[in-house]
């Protein structure tokens, strides 16, 4: 499963660690070999900030959290049914995966009401 980040969070972050180097550049107490490593990280995260820039963006669909209700048996069928809490789309308990509505496409892991 892929993980997906805060493109706006990360930058800011950058910019927090180039705002310290920054910092660290500006202070007199600060020896030679001190503001070249100072340099040289500043370089590479501004170089990281154009990097994470560049990458283009992802459509990320938010998954819809919700619960099986159990049905009444349909004494017609000899089956037990749920309908799922999002959209009520009715399924057989028997119908294979149900960690997932056939209907919306619910993540059947509780929602917000039972998680």
């Amino acid at each position: 499963m892929s993980d997906y980040i805060d493109r706006q969070a990360a930058l800011d972050g950058l910019n927090e660690q180039i705002a310290y180097c920054d910092k660290a550049l500006g202070s007199f107490e600060i020896s030679m070999k001190d503001e070249y490593a100072v340099k040289v990280e500043r370089a590479s995260l501004i170089a990281y900030k154009g990097q994470l820039e560049s990458i283009p963006a992802t459509d990320v669909v938010p998954v819809a959290h919700a619960y099986w209700i159990p049905q009444k048996e349909n004494y017609e069928f000899k089956e037990a049914w749920m309908k799922c809490s999002a959209c009520g789309y009715p399924v057989s308990k028997w119908t294979g995966n149900t960690n997932f509505c056939p209907n919306c496409g619910a993540k059947m892991d509780g929602g917000d009401e039972h998680g």
